[in-house]
């Protein structure tokens, strides 16, 4: 067995992964089970979904500035999760992406900028709504279309059903976790 020190981070870092991932399917699945009863289960749902996302996404793709400095780390994960495991960044375009998880894991610091837009702007703004969009142009704070799976958060929109087959092929290439009992 190989018990190097890169080897023992690769291991635990790729059970993170698959935990992180179990509890992104989990988060999904009450999604599906709650999105014509009750709004903000939904939306803590998807907020849970997409941050277990990103925590993958920070596993595979953290920079080597994010992986601490204590002695040895450095040496231990000189590489990225993701080219430890040979994962191409193209095929995980979604996860890879700091752009929306930022929105979500920065809200304090967006806040003030979304208030001065919404303000500004002459749009109707709706939040927390679930459902297909009226097709007038409106600001959405929250939205969820369970048809389309399309959350829209501050006029954003992420296809949700696309990361899901991210975090899909993912679980395949690492011969990840059982999902019959979780889809």
């Amino acid at each position: 067995m190989n018990k190097t020190p890169q080897h023992f981070s690769k291991t635990i870092a790729e059970n993170e992964v698959r935990l992180q991932m179990m509890f992104a399917f989990i988060a999904l699945k009450n999604i599906e089970k709650k999105s014509k009863r009750n709004k903000c289960t939904v939306f803590s749902s998807l907020h849970s979904f997409l941050t277990h996302c990103a925590n993958i996404s920070k596993l595979l793709w953290s920079g080597k500035d994010r992986r601490g400095n204590y002695v040895g780390v450095h040496k231990m994960l000189d590489q990225d999760l993701a080219d430890l495991l040979g994962l191409s960044a193209e095929n995980f375009s979604l996860l890879k992406n700091k752009s929306f998880r930022n929105d979500l894991d920065h809200y304090d610091e967006r806040l003030v900028e979304w208030i001065k837009q919404a303000s500004q702007s002459s749009l109707p703004v709706c939040d927390c709504v679930i459902g297909t969009k009226n097709g007038e142009p409106t600001f959405y704070i929250r939205h969820y279309d369970p048809n389309t799976e399309i959350f829209t958060f501050m006029n954003r929109e992420l296809d949700i059903n696309a990361m899901k087959s991210e975090l899909l092929e993912l679980n395949k290439v690492i011969n990840g976790i059982d999902l019959s009992s979780i889809l």
